[in-house]
């Protein structure tokens, strides 16, 4: 891509804004508009791009300032006014801190840079809302998915995201997980004690291993719906050693994650291959609710949690050993009592 600095540019450069414009409802850009934060916690806000003609060589920087806390979040798109060739579709940001930035070349928007939740992996951040397609294959010995318990799966989304699924329990008679637009069901063949662990892989090369200690602070968040949470013997999330895909969530060396047993959601924490210490946050999850649990580490392996974006009413102190390696995942095992869907609707993992 070429683009020329015309003498109008730098025009537009020198009465561009000073500081960051705010905005919460649909607003059409002009050329001086050069950063722009957009407030989405109230509602779906719609941004056009200035005309393309007029702002060639100008980069464009639009964030999200505020977005919508403990629940579906609403949607920032970045339309154009029907006048760039090429638009591959409109860009829609969720998260506070998403961004994209964009320049024109007088006939056609360029993306320079964006944080959308689609992988990049250098900078370790994720954010699937399970809104497209997705295939299903076996990751060691290739072909169609397995239903074997242990056997290791992947889940590529049509977008790049990945996700390693893992059977437990005596396996599986349904191989994967079902799309639902939006969200993913996991549940599977409802079987007592039967399961599923998912995560992004505990290979070296994995991109979302995060070092206690030389890794700067860092979370995972899950929403996801139950339908019936008595039949969960575990429904588990948040971070545990970087090791072997354990049977038994309780068998991990060192694991910090929030858990659905039967609508109690409990913090469990294991350190050096110790019991794992339960307790009790006092909050309940019921039957068909829709709720997120986070779980955040600070650079200093000290976890604290969230239930739907607040801290849980009872806490639990507990920090992972300096240099360990850990990694997010999301484990679950039915009950006797078949739990129906459970459907993952947002994952998100990155640094604070």
């Amino acid at each position: 891509m070429s683009v020329a600095m015309t003498r109008t540019t730098r025009q537009i450069l020198e009465s561009a804004q000073l500081q960051p414009l705010g905005k919460s409802a649909a607003y059409s850009m002009k050329v001086t508009d050069t950063d722009l934060r957009v407030d989405i916690s109230g509602g779906n806000v719609t941004i056009t791009l200035p005309p393309v003609s007029e702002a060639p060589g100008i980069p464009y920087t639009i964030r999200v300032s505020a977005a919508r806390a403990g629940a579906a979040p609403y949607a920032l798109t970045i339309t154009h006014k029907s006048d760039s060739s090429n638009w591959n579709g409109n860009i829609q940001l969720f998260r506070d801190g998403q961004m994209v930035e964009l320049v024109s070349d007088g006939e056609r928007w360029h993306k320079l840079y964006i944080v959308s939740g689609a992988p990049r992996y250098y900078e370790k951040y994720i954010h699937e809302m399970f809104k497209v397609p997705f295939t299903l294959a076996n990751g060691n010995v290739g072909g169609g998915p397995l239903g074997t318990a242990g056997s290791i799966n992947t889940l590529l989304m049509a977008n790049g995201n990945y996700f390693n699924y893992v059977p437990l329990g005596g396996g599986q008679t349904l191989l994967g997980p079902i799309w639902v637009n939006p969200g993913l069901n996991v549940a599977c063949d409802l079987t007592d004690n039967d399961g599923l662990e998912i995560n992004h892989g505990v290979g070296a090369s994995s991109p979302f291993l995060f070092t206690v200690g030389t890794d700067p602070a860092f979370y995972c968040r899950l929403r996801f719906t139950i339908a019936d949470v008595s039949g969960t013997d575990d429904c588990a999330f948040g971070f545990r050693k970087r090791e072997a895909n354990q049977a038994n969530v309780d068998d991990y060396d060192e694991a910090a994650y929030l858990n659905v047993i039967s609508g109690n959601i409990t913090i469990e924490t294991i350190l050096n291959n110790g019991a794992t210490t339960v307790t009790d946050t006092t909050q309940d999850w019921a039957d068909g609710g829709t709720h997120s649990l986070t779980v955040k580490v600070s650079s200093a392996g000290v976890v604290t949690y969230q239930v739907d974006d607040a801290a849980p009413t009872a806490t639990a102190a507990y920090t992972f050993d300096n240099a360990e390696v850990v990694m997010p995942f999301f484990y679950f095992l039915h009950a006797t009592t078949s739990p129906g869907a459970i459907t993952l609707l947002e994952w998100e993992v990155g640094y604070q």
